[in-house]
């Protein structure tokens, strides 16, 4: 008979097999030849940028059946000092997506050790239940989320893609290497384009993030850390500095310099001069030996309350649904947890009462480290005082507080009762200290606990348990 199927582009070109994001449609050519003619098949979810919260939204989208089109718009961006680190949930997150972190350089962590000027020994916070974090290169750990992307089955992913807007129920964007502007009808929006997401600013525009201080991240070879298998976060310099190894002979070092500071601190000689003092002696000649030699990459510390996180068919995750100070490190945990519960509810409702009551307590728990741990003010010396005497002496409550800093534990009765239990260790130290410093100084450290204490209920107060916002559904296969 001669006749037969035959597989064509719309160009009439014939093909062996369907591109990604395509799929195909019968015409007859004549009474005995038909054609499959390929024809593009919409995505029924779009992600507007391909970053690790990115590339995990698509994965967990596409293991539901979704359809998924991640876009990334900056393929050439070069590599950027960004989050290292993954509570011991990001890790199992990672793991449920299927990502192979041995094939990349990593190092495990037990926990967090801090060290306070004039202690004795350094205060060891381990995790709970003997878990384990993450720390990497971000970059490493990028390029294997977009190599387990490439595996996985529904998603097409286009590297210079852009996500071009919203008109109506109609989604709208370009792939790479064309103008042509493409069309998805009830498609979900997936805003995972970091902290200067273009996807809020369409749908949030009031809302900005503000600049608190900046960070400058230093690679050091061959560093003993005084305390393996922690992070060291020492205090007592003009900002935290946080000390931990991503590899088997690497170590980060990242210094928290304030705004005031960044015109001084902009050479390794002045980053030395303001931080040096507070390294344990054994670390000092390697770090200020790598501070002479080596580049310094800088990154500005931006905060923005996770306070929206979409509406209708758009859903915002990681960092442009809300990002916080890098010290407490659970910026790249819950990104992977917003991915997690994106790929699970059914509707973008869902996701954002579940996202906003489970990162309330969290983001408070960052705002309140950070300002223990920098600021000079006399209600937040007081708290920190307070705060070193109650890890030392009460190791169930500085259990909890663990469980709080990893996004374990995030109900508002939990923090409450660690804040509390630092007050009171405070109050006793101000009771202790009282018979060494004058009335006035004391009545003045005081008022600040209770500034400080209004300063936190008015945030509290600032913050939603929930929210009714957005109605769509988050899209799943068709049958």
């Amino acid at each position: 008979m001669g006749g037969g199927l035959a597989l064509v582009s719309r160009n009439r070109r014939r093909v062996s097999r369907l591109p990604p994001g395509a799929g195909y449609r019968t015409r007859r050519r004549s009474r005995r030849d038909c054609v499959l003619e390929i024809v593009p098949i919409p995505p029924e979810a779009v992600v507007a940028g391909a970053g690790i919260a990115g590339c995990a939204a698509a994965v967990s989208l596409a293991y539901r059946g979704t359809r998924t089109l991640l876009l990334d718009p900056n393929p050439d961006q070069p590599r950027r000092f960004a989050g290292e680190w993954l509570h011991p949930p990001g890790v199992r997150e990672l793991e449920r997506l299927g990502v192979d972190f041995s094939k990349i350089p990593h190092a495990r962590g037990k926990g967090f050790a801090i060290f306070f000027p004039g202690d004795p020994a350094p205060i060891v916070l381990p995790y709970p239940q003997g878990e384990e974090s993450l720390s990497f290169e971000h970059s490493r750990l990028l390029a294997l989320m977009r190599e387990r992307v490439d595996e996985v089955p529904g998603i097409e992913f286009s590297p210079g893609g852009k996500f071009c807007g919203v008109q109506g129920s109609v989604t709208r964007y370009k792939l790479a290497d064309s103008d042509e502007i493409r069309c998805s009808r009830g498609a979900l929006v997936v805003g995972s384009d970091g902290k200067a997401s273009a996807v809020r600013r369409i749908f949030d525009p009031g809302s900005e993030s503000r600049v608190v201080s900046h960070m400058a991240g230093l690679l050091v070879d061959d560093l003993e850390l005084t305390i393996e298998g922690f992070a060291h976060v020492l205090i007592g310099a003009p900002g935290p500095v946080l000390v931990y190894r991503i590899g088997e002979r690497k170590v980060r070092v990242c210094f928290d310099v304030p705004s005031s500071l960044l015109s001084s601190c902009r050479s390794g000689s002045g980053l030395w001069s303001a931080y040096g003092a507070v390294f344990p002696q054994s670390m000092r000649a390697s770090v200020q030996r790598a501070l002479e030699g080596r580049r310094v990459q800088w990154a500005a510390n931006r905060i923005r309350n996770r306070d929206w996180y979409g509406q209708d068919s758009v859903a915002l995750v990681g960092d442009a649904a809300g990002h916080t100070h890098p010290l407490s490190a659970c910026g790249m945990t819950l990104a992977l947890l917003d991915a997690e519960c994106l790929g699970r509810v059914a509707t973008v409702s869902e996701y954002v009462r579940e996202r906003q009551a489970r990162t309330r307590v969290p983001e408070i728990v960052s705002h309140v480290l950070y300002r223990v741990m920098s600021d000079d003010d006399p209600g937040s010396v007081t708290l920190r005082h307070g705060l070193r005497r109650l890890w030392r002496t009460d190791p169930v409550l500085a259990g909890r507080a663990m469980r709080l800093l990893t996004t374990e534990e995030t109900g508002l009765a939990a923090f409450s009762r660690i804040f509390l239990g630092g007050v009171s260790a405070a109050l006793n130290e101000l009771g202790r200290s009282s018979a060494r410093q004058s009335i006035g100084s004391t009545a003045a450290d005081f008022a600040g606990l209770v500034a400080f204490a209004r300063w936190l209920i008015g945030d509290l107060a600032m913050r939603p348990a929930s929210s009714s916002l957005g109605h769509g559904p988050v899209a799943r296969a068709t049958a």
